[in-house]
């Protein structure tokens, strides 16, 4: 499971809305890739729209072990590997969903999702991919990732 962590721009109603905050891969195995998603809505009235972006605490580990980041842009079953996709069309760091496309997440902040102008309920979806081969260590896997929403005036 991947636990998701989020920071409010502000005390009140936030204009930064995860829907959930738990991502559960299930048990991974060598034939197949296994993925769920989250998604998030964003509301702004900052001139120049807003930027979401997305780090983590580590790699998705269980004590010692861990998976190790997609390198090549694609999580391949049977591969030791995990990222994140997203559905954002705009300029983002983050790989367009697509089959099995997904981007490392590092202790570097990486745009998961962009607005050029003020937007309300801007919804964008993240799909979390991993895979496992056969040297993997069993265990169950978890680590932290923060996303920021950041208005751009």
């Amino acid at each position: 499971m991947i636990k998701l962590a989020f920071l409010p721009l502000s005390a009140k109603a936030s204009p930064f809305t995860i829907n959930d905050t738990a991502v559960d891969l299930g048990a991974l195995d060598t034939a197949s890739v296994s993925t769920d998603t989250t998604n998030f809505d964003v509301t702004t009235n900052a001139s120049s729209g807003y930027t979401v972006t997305i780090t983590e605490d580590g790699n998705l580990r269980d004590g010692g072990n861990d998976v190790n980041d997609v390198g090549d842009g694609t999580v391949t079953a049977a591969s030791e590997e995990y990222g994140v996709s997203t559905d954002e069309t705009d300029s983002v760091d983050i790989a367009l969903t697509s089959g099995n496309n997904a981007t490392a997440i590092d202790a570097t902040n990486k745009s998961a999702a962009t607005q050029s102008g003020p937007i309300s309920s801007d919804n964008t979806v993240l799909t979390f991919h991993a895979s496992i081969s056969l040297t993997t260590n069993p265990g169950n896997y978890a680590h932290t990732t923060t996303m920021i929403a950041t208005g751009n005036f």
